[in-house]
């Protein structure tokens, strides 16, 4: 029973002025998963073990290492807690001649010692010495390597108290990769625009390979495109087209910094797809796909301003006339959709959604380059809000 005193008292009582929640029910109910019952049971039993095979298989002590740091971002190594105590605990004790070798790489020491750290282990922060010059700093050429540079940051947020080596490392690979992100500042950040375009093309899920080297593609050529067009000078990008042409990673010594970080992904990602290819398909397409035939100097004059310079028309009629091409164009493709072709359906199905796709970006405007309310609006609805369900009432 409430007191009589406090009964006849107004309380004012303060507010947190929470906002409410952004999630509806729809979208929590949106988050079902589909892989239950005894099917994926059985499946993720299978691949558990295909794993414990591969930690036992590997014995480099630095493909260990790896693989167990792949497992720890995935999420997943609590599914191999005693093949990675194992591991790490051989690691530790067993000083070998790769270990020792290892010691000479900045990614693979400071992935050694952030692992072992992480552990429970008292790996000490003087691992480090042979990295450092007479008066105690960073080696500046180790700014060049970005993978070590990288291991080396996240090595350092497991310092301790006192251990101003690791403070000293954390402070030079911060600046150092910060100066190194500033190299690119320039290109467009368009993760989300290119998804957008490779699952427009090949939605269906066993195009999921296709999807990712889609999206990786995608990015290098938004970024090249950014360099061609903007930020390139001529000399530099005759040195980047000559490299690109003779497709020798050695030729990128003649290039400026921020061109050898654009080669370096574009070489690497392209003999991926290529090893990938020639190990399913039994089919070498590195002459195709590092083709330079296209690639120029200049700003790329758009449709819309050639017509007008050509015609002397209005941004109104230049536009209209845009329109019809793109409208006889899909005439064509639809009656060369329908011909003999020695291609298969697919992927006949695939380059017309490009062509789809490449529509609804650029209809309202440069829905790529720009990002522009239709865009995200298109990522929001495919990707983030569920499709809602109306109850049918009988």
């Amino acid at each position: 029973m409430v007191s009589p005193k406090l009964a006849k008292k107004t309380i004012v009582r303060r507010s947190a002025n929470y906002q409410p929640s952004i999630w509806d029910y729809d979208f929590v109910q949106s988050l079902k998963t589909e892989y239950v019952g005894e099917v994926c049971t059985k499946r993720i039993n299978k691949l558990k073990e295909e794993v414990r095979l591969m930690l036992k298989q590997a014995v480099n002590p630095l493909d260990q290492l790896q693989l167990i740091d792949t497992l720890q971002r995935l999420g997943l190594a609590y599914h191999f807690e005693d093949e990675i105590k194992r591991i790490l605990m051989s690691i530790y004790t067993h000083d070998s001649y790769e270990n020792t070798r290892m010691r000479e790489d900045l990614y693979a020491t400071a992935l050694e010692f952030r692992l072992l750290r992480q552990q429970g282990y008292k790996i000490p922060q003087e691992i480090f010495n042979s990295f450092r010059d007479e008066m105690g700093n960073f080696k500046m050429c180790l700014s060049e390597d970005w993978e070590g540079m990288l291991s080396l940051y996240e090595a350092s947020f497991l310092s301790e108290e006192g251990e101003s080596i690791l403070q000293f490392a954390r402070d030079f690979t911060t600046t150092s990769l910060k100066k190194f992100g500033e190299k690119l500042s320039f290109a467009r950040d368009r993760i989300v625009e290119n998804f957008l375009w490779t699952i427009g093309e090949t939605f269906e899920p066993q195009f999921s390979y296709c999807r990712r080297m889609s999206t990786k593609v995608n990015s290098l050529l938004t970024i090249i495109d950014d360099i061609y067009d903007v930020y390139g000078t001529l000399d530099e990008l005759e040195l980047f087209t000559d490299a690109v042409q003779r497709w020798d990673v050695n030729a990128i010594e003649q290039l400026p910094d921020y061109m050898k970080l654009c080669f370096l992904s574009l070489y690497n990602t392209i003999n991926e797809i290529a090893f990938d290819v020639l190990k399913e398909q039994e089919f070498h397409i590195i002459p195709y796909l590092k083709k330079a035939d296209e690639l120029k100097r200049g700003d790329v004059p758009k449709s819309i301003q050639c017509y007008m310079h050509e015609t002397g028309a209005s941004e109104a009629k230049a536009r209209d006339h845009i329109r019809f091409l793109i409208s006889e164009t899909w005439n064509k493709m639809n009656k060369e959709r329908v011909a003999d072709s020695p291609f298969s359906e697919t992927f006949i199905g695939v380059v017309i959604n490009l062509a789809r796709m490449a529509q609804c970006m650029y209809q309202y405007g440069d829905g790529h380059g720009i990002g522009n309310h239709e865009t995200k609006d298109h990522v929001l609805s495919l990707l983030v809000q569920p499709i809602p369900c109306l109850s049918v009432t009988i």
